[in-house]
């Protein structure tokens, strides 16, 4: 079906004005009004006009298990519970501008749930889940699956390149997924890289790291990708402090940076970059800012998400934590917003029974 304007007797910008505001999850069923509404939704340019606007919509998707819920009792009026039963991970959505949870549709076709250490990055609209190992032979994938949001579907993407690889880093900027480090099926670091193009579905080597980095952590920082922490395999489980940043302007890896990180080098998995600054949980209980040379304390983790915490940023310059109390104390979120002069402030929303879920692999869009 055609229609001759997007919206018939309105001028095109103002019918785009209309458009912009529909929630993501209608998407689907605006694609199947006309052929010129689909066409609009999947476009660049309105996803970008939605961004400029303030109409798109922040989500925080989650790798999370999905374990039987059994009530233990009550402590101090804060329920806890226990799991029982096979852990099978499921995608998790959590809205961070309203509090509420949903799912995303499995994909087609997978053994027991989601790949077990898999990573998870965003593409524009699209959601791309890579490797991780087979929940039902625990042997390392070289899956790549992407989720388009503007359809709700999900479509197999061409494979990793080998070695097949565990535990290594990766991140996005705009329809590219860069991938370097980890660890091969022999436990040798890697330092190998490489970039997904999600629009060709294609693969393209990078250069080489100059070190290997197991178990590192990627993130985009002021246009370059960042490589940071990790280990080499004769210091297995020696975090070094250091980075290296790939260049994708010149093609080239920057020299490695010593002593980028603070003594917990370890916790380098929290690692987050918003707005040109660099984020870290500290000591289990504190969010951390780089500033210059050094890690400054921005903020304390409330108290009731100090657990297993989770350190996530959304596209409006806002911190997300989702941690708990202490074992078996369900979960919470947290939304932080730091005000020049007035720190941080955090706004708490519960989390419902079916996400109390252990979070494995964590990241965020706007849509």
């Amino acid at each position: 079906m055609d229609c001759p304007n997007l919206i018939p007797g309105l001028p095109h910008e103002i019918a785009q004005e209309c458009l912009i505001r529909i929630p993501y999850d209608y998407f689907r069923s605006v694609r199947h009004v006309c052929r010129q509404w689909k066409q609009e939704v999947e476009s660049t340019p309105f996803h970008s006009l939605r961004k400029e606007s303030g109409m798109a919509q922040s989500v925080v998707i989650s790798a999370q298990s999905e374990p039987s819920i059994v009530t233990a009792g009550e402590q101090n009026n804060t329920k806890s519970y226990t799991a029982s039963g096979p852990i099978v991970y499921r995608l998790s959505l959590f809205h961070p501008d309203t509090g509420k949870w949903a799912l995303l549709p499995m994909i087609p076709g997978m053994p027991i749930g989601m790949p077990l250490f898999c990573q998870l990055a965003t593409a524009g609209h699209k959601l791309v889940m890579l490797g991780g190992w087979n929940a039902k032979t625990w042997a390392a994938s070289d899956w790549v699956f992407v989720y388009d949001f503007t359809a709700g579907t999900w479509r197999q993407g061409a494979p990793m390149p080998g070695p097949r690889r565990s535990f290594f880093a990766c991140a996005a900027f705009e329809n590219l997924v860069f991938v370097a480090g980890g660890h091969d099926n022999e436990k040798n670091g890697l330092k190998s890289a490489m970039v997904y193009d999600v629009s060709s579905d294609t693969w393209t080597p990078l250069p080489d790291m100059s070190i290997e980095r197991d178990e590192p952590k990627g993130f985009f920082l002021n246009g370059k990708f960042v490589v940071a922490g990790g280990y080499i395999t004769a210091e297995q489980g020696r975090f070094r402090r250091s980075v290296q940043m790939f260049d994708p302007v010149n093609w080239t890896w920057d020299p490695v940076e010593e002593n980028w990180l603070d003594e917990d080098a370890k916790a380098i998995n929290s690692c987050v970059a918003v707005n040109g600054k660099v984020y870290k949980l500290k000591d289990g209980r504190y969010v951390a800012v780089r500033e210059g040379d050094a890690w400054r304390v921005a903020a304390e983790v409330p108290a009731d998400a100090r657990m297993t915490t989770r350190l996530v940023t959304t596209g409006n310059h806002r911190l997300v934590v989702i941690g708990g109390g202490g074992h078996g104390v369900l979960p919470v979120a947290y939304v932080a917003t730091e005000e020049a002069g007035k720190g941080m402030t955090w706004q708490r929303w519960d989390v419902p029974m079916e996400y109390w879920g252990h979070i494995q692999g964590i990241c965020s869009m706007e849509l």
